[in-house]
């Protein structure tokens, strides 16, 4: 099994990937196709964001789970 730390930086690599890979099809589809662009990079944003609040929560979480 993962440690917390291992899972953790899982999560993050697969996370970017996502958030990137959006990113890109966003970009390669914005001239012909600018409301499906519009929504990757919504979704793109999205993602980040549930990512970064689950990173700056995991310590709190790992340690109230320790403790």
């Amino acid at each position: 099994m993962l440690e917390h730390d291992e899972l953790a930086r899982h999560f993050i690599e697969q996370i970017a990937g996502l958030v990137n890979g959006l990113e890109q099809l966003a970009s390669a589809t914005e001239t012909t196709h600018p409301a499906t662009s519009r929504h990757l990079r919504m979704l793109s944003q999205q993602y980040a964001a549930i990512a970064l609040t689950a990173v700056e929560t995991w310590p709190q979480v790992v340690s109230n789970e320790r403790g």
